[in-house]
């Protein structure tokens, strides 16, 4: 049987080779090899029909291990279309939602200060800077990967590989955006500016890219 020239490519990139017959003694038909996962992104696929030892010497390298990266600008620009715009606005709602939270975080703080006569309120109050970290680490690292914000202007998070960011990767990328916008007060944001994705500082330490979502666009999903 023929041997194909090459393997039909997905939105994976795949590694085409054909296995030397000695390294499997007595076996001259590979069709129960089925497609195996190396690494992220790079898969070996099904080997057919190759009966002829001699032919099995040879093999192919269709695409570079590890291949173009899942979200790529130039192949899909409309993930990227107005997308740092739309975080800012995004930012500006959630920021109203953490207020109120902080608000009404207080307001039983103070109740429950009163009624332990003040021996509950330097704990209380220490409590408070949780609030914006769980409010973004919970909903980021959960279904939806996007904050009430996000999913209101229609981004939403993801890891570069293309999958989602679990609870601990946006609990990271929630620390590290509140230290460096209060260390260079918001300038650090300006990264985003200058490459293609829109990702920002904290996006580039957690490995993180956020897109905006187009139906007639199938964006790589992988396993939480």
């Amino acid at each position: 049987p023929k041997i194909p020239s090459r393997p039909r490519i997905g939105a994976s990139v795949f590694l085409s080779c054909a296995i030397p017959s000695a390294f499997l003694p007595g076996i001259s038909d590979y069709h129960a090899l089925t497609t195996t996962p190396l690494s992220f992104g790079v898969f070996i696929p099904k080997l057919e029909g190759m009966a002829d030892k001699s032919d099995a010497r040879s093999f192919e390298l269709v695409t570079a291990v590890g291949g173009p990266e899942p979200f790529d600008p130039a192949l899909n620009p409309a993930l990227f279309d107005g997308v740092t715009i739309r975080r800012i606005t995004a930012y500006g709602v959630d920021f109203l939602i953490i207020s109120l939270l902080i608000l009404v975080a207080m307001s039983v703080f103070w109740v429950l200060g009163i009624l332990s006569f003040g021996v509950l309120s330097p704990f209380l109050v220490v409590l408070l800077p949780f609030i914006p970290l769980a409010y973004h680490t919970f909903l980021i690292g959960g279904p939806g990967s996007a904050t009430l914000g996000m999913r209101l202007f229609g981004i939403e998070t993801r890891r570069m590989d293309g999958g989602y960011p679990g609870y601990l990767q946006a609990g990271l990328l929630t620390v590290v955006f509140y230290v460096s916008v209060g260390a260079t007060g918001w300038l650090i944001l300006l990264v985003a500016l200058f490459n293609e994705h829109g990702r920002t500082l904290h996006d580039y330490l957690c490995g993180t890219v956020t897109i905006r979502p187009h139906p007639k666009i199938e964006v790589p999903t992988m396993i939480r």
